[in-house]
């Protein structure tokens, strides 16, 4: 029992610097605890409850350790039995074991681990094992812990001196100590959004959105620069070759093309300080000079169409073709349809 007394001293000493640690991750601590139970031991050829010169009894268990992360922690620790039913000229011959573990925090509540170090009985040998441990949270400092571990070592720690390997049994329940000052908890007050207020530079838009936290001030700033300006444009084109734009030989916009450049339009005004040119081009059928009005007509409906939509009318240009640019050849009509087509080119002012 003496040992027992001086190791959790030993291990309450140690821990002490750490009270005043003022720790800012919930998850990373110092601890110090103790469990007490019953040892069970299989010496190789029978079970022992209260044969305490072959490791079994009432154990205690004391123990100093910390939790690095989410996941890992490490503790060291001193294992005895309280009582003894043997007592030679050497002192009392019980089980000793000083042993480091290695903690695996797979749930708060569930928390197996491996161990590994001395164990003394009546002669010494090294020891081994794993366990499991069970936390049950009853504060943010103050843990029960139920504890089951097993102990592999060689027999030869009894003076029998048989050579096979023998196993101890803990079941123990305990209680840690988790030490420091506890996570700091940074208080803000709730974010005030302002409208998002567009801003003109000499190559790009700026939507500027401000957040203000207190007396402090944010800025975030999503820029419309080249790149982000191609991918739109790539996008709305895309958007409008999926579709049929107008019936044969006409220039009225159909449905689905007004839902589509419904969109566009909504983008544009929201970042009006984009230039838009829009393209009208044809397939071959027909001459010259009937696709090229044919072509400039159809552009016109499309900026007529965002105009009404809210777009500044200043901002839009519009341009035809004809059939001078096919994106392919007219030899079928799935190809001539790929060249009766709308396209969008956008841009930001100097």
């Amino acid at each position: 029992m003496k040992k027992i007394i001086i190791a959790a001293g030993l291990a309450l000493i140690v821990s002490l610097p750490s009270f005043a640690q003022d720790n800012s991750d919930n998850n990373t601590y110092w601890f110090a605890g103790a469990d007490g139970g019953i040892n069970l031991t299989f010496d190789g050829q029978k079970i022992t409850r209260d044969v305490s010169h072959l490791g079994s009894g009432t154990a205690l268990n004391v123990f100093v350790g910390r939790r690095f992360n989410d996941f890992a922690a490490f503790r060291v620790g001193y294992q005895g039995l309280s009582t003894s039913n043997r007592f030679t000229e050497y002192g009392e011959n019980r089980l000793n074991y000083i042993h480091a573990d290695a903690l695996f925090h797979v749930a708060e509540w569930f928390v197996p681990y491996v161990h590994a170090g001395y164990m003394s009985v009546e002669k010494g040998s090294g020891a081994g094992g794993a366990g499991i441990m069970l936390p049950i949270n009853v504060s943010k400092h103050i843990a029960i812990v139920p504890d089951v571990r097993a102990i592999m070592h060689s027999n030869r720690v009894y003076d029998e001196g048989r050579k096979h390997l023998a196993a101890t049994v803990s079941a123990t329940l305990g209680v840690v100590i988790k030490m420091g000052r506890g996570p700091r908890k940074h208080r803000t007050a709730d974010p005030v959004f302002l409208p998002p207020v567009p801003v003109m530079t000499h190559d790009t838009v700026v939507v500027r959105d401000t957040v203000m936290l207190r007396d402090t001030v944010v800025v975030e700033k999503v820029r419309i620069d080249t790149v982000s300006l191609g991918l739109k444009e790539n996008e709305i084109n895309e958007s409008l070759a999926s579709i049929v734009l107008f019936d044969f030989d006409s220039y009225e916009l159909t449905a689905k093309a007004q839902n589509i450049l419904d969109k566009v339009a909504s983008w544009l005004v929201e970042n009006d300080g984009v230039k838009t040119v829009i393209e009208g081009h044809t397939d071959n059928v027909g001459s010259a000079q009937y696709n090229q009005a044919l072509s400039e007509n159809r552009a016109k409906a499309v900026k007529e169409y965002i105009v009404k939509k809210g777009v500044k009318e200043s901002s839009v240009d519009v341009v035809g073709y004809g059939n001078s640019r096919p994106l392919t050849d007219n030899s079928t009509e799935e190809l001539r349809h790929m060249n009766r087509r709308i396209e969008f080119r956008l841009s930001v002012p100097d």
